[in-house]
């Protein structure tokens, strides 16, 4: 396992970074011998792997404890989610992305399954959305899976990362906050919320804005995030075992 998680480090270290150079430099590198070329790329891509890229993703993955297989498979569920996009819904935002494309596919177990997925998505939008009233955070707790089944919570915050690995540090840390803060709060989905069915795991894909936000003070403010839950169906019951959330704004 240690093999592997130094593994995925180099690879998703080294992609990006090898990706954006030729993106930008392509063009220019070509022009050079090919000695002259690799020459160039080995010069900034080594001391960057050595000393900013590698040390980065090996702090980022030891702190959401990257040591397991079931964190490994939701983020290789994210990374290489669909494109197809099949709408089996009456509510237009919802979109079903079945692992085969092909609407006639989905048995009866997997349309139950992702209506499932799908009332608990509108849940957590409803529940985001108090307006006068605090959260609910006792009904996010009912969405979310327990620490021992892998939960992991990663969201954008000032310009930084919260981690959070069960129901009780996520209602701690945003209850103080949003209670102290907000008058009236409430969230929209912009476009398509894409959801892709493969077994017993899935994925929702989404972004949201707020269609009314004051603060305490009387001002109005907007924000949004991308958002991400990978779910899995754990005795029976869909629960959101990794949420990811990344300001827009």
């Amino acid at each position: 396992m240690k093999k592997l998680k130094t593994t995925f480090i180099v690879w998703i270290a080294i992609y990006p970074a090898i990706t954006g150079i030729l993106l930008l430099f392509g063009d220019l590198l070509n022009t050079l011998p090919l000695i002259v070329r690799t020459l160039v790329l080995t010069v900034i891509l080594v001391p960057a792997m050595t000393y900013i890229l590698i040390p980065f993703w090996t702090r980022l993955l030891n702190a959401i404890k990257f040591n397991t297989m079931k964190t490994l498979k939701s983020m290789v569920v994210i990374l290489f989610i669909s494109s197809t996009q099949i709408t089996i819904s009456q509510n237009e935002s919802i979109v079903v992305v079945p692992n085969t494309g092909q609407i006639e596919s989905l048995t009866t177990q997997e349309r139950q399954d992702v209506s499932e997925i799908q009332k608990k998505t509108e849940q957590w939008f409803g529940i985001w959305s108090p307006k006068e009233k605090p959260i609910n955070f006792d009904g996010l707790s009912e969405l979310f899976a327990t620490e021992a089944e892998g939960l992991l919570v990663v969201d954008g915050f000032e310009g930084g990362v919260v981690i959070l690995k069960n129901a009780t540090s996520f209602k701690e840390k945003w209850k103080p906050l949003v209670d102290d803060t907000f008058s009236y709060y409430a969230i929209e989905p912009v476009g398509e919320i894409k959801i892709e069915l493969d077994g017993h795991l899935a994925v929702t894909t989404f972004q949201w804005t707020t269609t009314k936000a004051i603060l305490k003070n009387g001002a109005s403010i907007t924000l949004g995030q991308h958002g991400t839950h990978v779910w899995k169906k754990i005795d029976g019951e869909w629960k959101i075992i990794h949420e990811h959330l990344t300001n827009t704004k």
